[in-house]
């Protein structure tokens, strides 16, 4: 009896799923009735109206999740930095890869820091983005450098070395410790030193 439960418990989930998803010629229907075309051009403006619905029509009518934003990024990077997260858990579940760099030569969690928006960070770093800490803009120097809450910075700079991000990386050629000791961040600066931070 708890077998035969189970079956129809996951044929009425199948069933469900099924009839939710739609086609790529479904979902350019809903645009087109919606009065917009299925482009690049839209696509951008409904990620840059922050509108999931739109974003996940034109995802469901086949645009790539790894598209670029004319600002370099790519899609992901661009809303995550936007504080759009929903948007961004979305590109991440569709294929977006946390650790794409785009058009830009800066890691796309560096961005993230410098942008402020601590949930996505986190988002990030739940998908594995700390695995490539290293590049052109060092995580550390932009978390130094965030207009964040002294906790979330601090938090997010252990984190960092706590996950081998370069104590020593430089940006600029400003090493971390200098940044943090021009930004007045003397517990950060007290904190790299004892991790083997040099200036």
């Amino acid at each position: 009896m708890i077998i035969r439960y189970r079956h129809i418990i996951l044929i009425v989930f199948l069933i469900t799923v099924i009839g939710c998803s739609r086609s790529s010629d479904e979902a350019r229907q809903l645009l087109k009735d919606k009065g917009l075309s299925y482009s690049y051009e839209y696509y951008i403006e409904s990620i840059d109206e922050g509108d999931i619905e739109l974003v996940r029509l034109f995802l469901d009518a086949g645009m790539d999740p790894e598209t670029l934003h004319p600002t370099g990024y790519t899609v992901l990077t661009y809303a995550a930095k936007e504080g759009y997260l929903k948007i961004a858990k979305l590109l991440i579940k569709r294929g977006a890869s946390v650790d794409n760099m785009g058009k830009r030569d800066e890691l796309p969690l560096s961005v993230i820091i410098a942008s402020g928006e601590f949930d996505s960070f986190t988002l990030f770093i739940r998908h594995k983005a700390a695995q490539k800490l290293q590049g052109e803009s060092p995580p550390i120097s932009a978390a130094i450098k965030a207009d964040i809450e002294y906790d979330k910075k601090q938090y997010i700079v252990k984190y960092l070395v706590k996950y081998g991000a370069d104590v020593n990386a430089t940006d600029n050629g400003q090493t971390c410790l200098s940044i943090a000791k021009e930004y007045g961040e003397k517990e950060i600066e007290d904190y790299l030193i004892s991790v083997g931070a040099h200036y």
